[in-house]
């Protein structure tokens, strides 16, 4: 776990493994994408949108189920989406397979005395 409330960030830029298409070493086993979105996607998401300054930008290059699945009950839907080029993981999974980046925008939050 890292301490995000550390660093002061305007921009985040992130692509996270993808439900069991990318296995780092380090990576913990999930026993079902349901598992990876509560125990993973979740508090990365939040943890790191946290602590990110009003107005600044919070990208994930994550696919549209992901998205669906978590980024929207999490975050919102996304100030802006855009289309990546092909992934390779389209011909080895031989299905359509495609990434995108959303873009989120923090908002300013109104103080009221």
């Amino acid at each position: 776990t890292y301490d995000y409330s550390s660093l002061e960030y305007d921009l985040v830029l992130s692509s996270p493994p993808y439900y069991f298409l990318e296995k780092y070493s380090n990576n913990m086993k999930y026993d079902s994408k349901q598992e990876m979105n509560e125990q993973f996607y979740k508090p990365l998401f939040l943890n790191s949108y946290k602590y990110l300054k009003e107005g600044g930008y919070f990208c994930l290059n994550i696919n549209s189920e992901i998205y669906q699945s978590v980024c929207i009950s999490v975050l919102g839907e996304a100030f802006e989406i855009l289309p990546m080029k092909k992934s390779e993981r389209s011909k080895i999974n031989q299905k359509q397979y495609q990434e995108f980046i959303y873009v989120w925008k923090k908002k300013h939050i109104k103080h009221h005395p």
